[in-house]
């Protein structure tokens, strides 16, 4: 499975990486989709299984009373309070991008692991569901972008920011060596 990899990658980042709870290793998983009846990806799962969420450049959400409001059930059952009629059930807020938008799973009963991640901006009049983009084919290629990606483009593995003057300098005389 791609996610092990990637998840692996994550790793790397060390102090950058941010977990968001501990491993869940009791039934919480299977509880949250019998209760909104959905089946979440394995590779889903995986990551909620080893970490329960994490931030590294974006972050995924917990699952757990613990983190109150911005727990996966709440950032779920407040998509489909407000929008119950346009967005389907199967469909899963699991990051916000810190400006009201959110990258969703969307759940599909024949693939079950892996999905397409969609973007949801809140401030866009869409005329139907089908206009919601599909940013990324699956959880693994978002954390690949979002999350590596898009660190990797201020910060280095150990967390210093590449915007940093002396780390400029420093890197421009390795190249020259």
């Amino acid at each position: 499975m791609k996610i092990k990899e990637t998840y692996q990658h994550t790793l790397k980042f060390g102090n950058l990486l941010s977990t968001a709870g501990e491993p869940i290793v009791d039934n919480r998983i299977e509880l949250f989709e019998k209760k909104y009846d959905i089946i979440l990806t394995e590779e889903f799962k995986y990551i909620l299984k080893l970490n329960n969420g994490f931030s590294l450049g974006g972050g995924i959400y917990g699952l757990g009373e613990e983190f109150g409001g911005g727990s996966l059930e709440k950032m779920y059952e407040l998509m489909h309070q407000h929008f119950q009629d346009f967005i389907p059930k199967r469909v899963v807020p699991f990051s916000s991008d810190g400006a009201g938008n959110c990258y969703c799973l969307y759940l599909d009963i024949k693939q079950t692991e892996t999905c397409p991640i969609l973007f949801y901006q809140q401030d866009y009049d869409y005329e139907n569901f089908n206009e919601i983009e599909v940013c990324n084919a699956s959880l693994a290629e978002w954390i690949d972008e979002v999350c590596i990606g898009w660190t990797l483009q201020d910060y280095d593995y150990d967390g210093n920011s590449k915007s940093d003057i002396f780390y400029r300098l420093k890197h421009l005389f390795k190249k020259e060596k």
